[in-house]
Formats: structure tokens, sequence, C-alpha cells
């Protein structure tokens, strides 16, 4: 999310409205919490239900679909 919202030139309006529905969001490191917040409202990262498991190791495919996101997603750059 990191690299994608500085390649976009992100900003997320408030990352805590983001973050509410989510158990883990108090695991999202400082550094991380605008990029991530940017990427869901946007439609960008697929979270695992009510989790946005910030501690787990991205996988191939995942990073590939949150290019496509990006890239085909209706919501992506607005």
């Amino acid at each position: 999310c990191t690299l994608i919202y500085t390649a976009c030139g992100g900003f997320a309006e408030d990352p805590m409205t983001t973050f509410a529905p989510y158990s883990d969001s108090g695991d999202v490191a400082s550094w991380a919490v605008q990029p991530m917040s940017w990427c869901i409202e946007r439609g960008i990262l697929e979270t695992s239900g009510r989790n946005l498991l910030p501690e787990e190791t991205v996988s191939r495919a995942q990073a590939a679909q949150s290019i496509y996101n990006l890239l085909y997603g209706s919501a992506a750059l607005s």
C-alpha cells in the first residue's frame, strides 16, 4: 500500500473512520496508517472480513490483485 500510495500521491481523508470496522486496526504501523486507509477507501486493498491482517506477508497474487484494482478499479484514483 505504501508504494501505491506514494506513487499516486494519495491522501487519506480520515484513517480512523476507515479503520473503524476492523478489529486489528491497532496493529497497523504508524507509517502505514495513511497508505492503508487510502488503499482501502479506493477498493485497492482487499481485506479479510473484519481484519486488515497488517502483520501478514502479502503473496504475489495479492500484490497483483492490488495493482489490478488500482489500474482497473472504478474508484481507484478518484
